[in-house]
């Protein structure tokens, strides 16, 4: 008889024991979805800031943030000539700056008609050293430039950090 007793005494003990559990394991469950609910929501914050508020506020405010002009080198065609562009949809006047003259004054002239800004191109060649420096700095030291975009390319030999590589590298010509 005692064993009955003692084997229904524990049924019944497991079985509040259970209920608890399910609770606790209920908690858990909900605790868990909360979460995973907060981080699609962040991330769905992060990619409406990043994604479509960032553009709404910036696209006005090129010129109040950085100036009215930005220099481009290499921006007679390619990565250079679509950052121009960029820049100029946002309202900026572009310093155009290449080795290629009549692409240089044809994609110039493109931008301003695009765009209704003002450019100034200069032709050189940066191959040629450090003299071409000052005839850029004749063309630029009236303008207030806010933003620079380095896009004339060298190849060196190996990779290498662009402060470790030799002033020889740039002297091409």
């Amino acid at each position: 008889m005692a064993v009955v007793d003692s084997f229904d005494f524990l049924l019944k003990e497991l079985e509040r024991t259970c209920t608890n559990t399910r609770d606790i394991l209920a908690v858990i469950g909900v605790l868990y979805a909360c979460k995973r609910t907060l981080q699609c929501l962040t991330g769905l914050l992060k990619a409406t800031n990043d994604h479509l508020l960032s553009k709404l506020s910036y696209i006005s405010n090129y010129k109040k943030r950085f100036g009215p002009w930005a220099v481009v080198t290499g921006s007679s065609e390619g990565i250079g000539l679509a950052y121009a562009k960029e820049l100029a949809n946002r309202g900026l006047n572009i310093v155009m700056i290449s080795r290629g003259e009549n692409k240089l004054y044809r994609a110039a002239k493109d931008i301003e008609e695009q765009y209704k800004v003002e450019t100034c191109t200069i032709a050189v060649d940066f191959a040629h050293g450090k003299e071409i420096y000052e005839k850029i700095w004749s063309l630029i030291k009236d303008k207030e430039i806010g933003i620079l975009v380095n896009n004339v390319g060298v190849m060196y030999e190996f990779p290498q950090l662009f402060l470790d590589v030799p002033v020889e590298v740039y002297r091409i010509g």
